[in-house]
C-alpha cells in the first residue's frame, strides 16, 4: 500500500503494464502529471517517514531515472564523438589536428 498523498502502486503497475501505443494523449498526459506530483511528493516526504514499501518503489524510482539519464548522456556523447569524426574526416571541422 501507498503512503498517503502518494500514487498508488497498483495504478503505477497498470500504468507499466499498458504499451504507450495503446494510450491516447490525454492518458499519456495524466500519467505524466500524476508521476510528476508522485515523484515531488516523494522527494518531499524524508525517508524516515516513508512506509518499507513506499521507500522501495521509491529506491526503484530513483534508479530507473538516473540509469535512463546516463544512458541518454552516454549515447550524446556517442553522437558528438561520430559527429566530430565525420567532420574531421571530411574536412568540415573548424578545428584540425596539427601534422608536424
Amino acid at each position: 500500500m501507498s503512503d498517503n498523498f502518494r500514487k498508488d502502486f497498483s495504478d503505477k503497475a497498470a500504468e507499466a503494464i499498458k504499451p504507450d501505443s495503446q494510450k491516447g494523449v490525454f492518458e499519456k498526459a495524466g500519467e505524466s502529471v500524476t508521476n510528476a506530483a508522485d515523484s515531488l511528493a516523494g522527494s518531499a516526504q524524508p525517508n524516515s517517514d516513508k512506509g518499507f514499501f513506499q521507500r522501495g518503489a521509491d529506491h526503484a524510482g530513483n534508479a530507473k531515472d538516473s540509469a535512463s539519464k546516463e544512458g541518454e548522456s552516454f549515447i550524446d556523447s556517442a553522437k558528438n564523438l561520430v559527429n566530430s569524426a565525420s567532420d574531421y574526416l571530411t574536412g568540415n571541422s573548424a578545428q584540425k589536428p596539427s601534422t608536424k
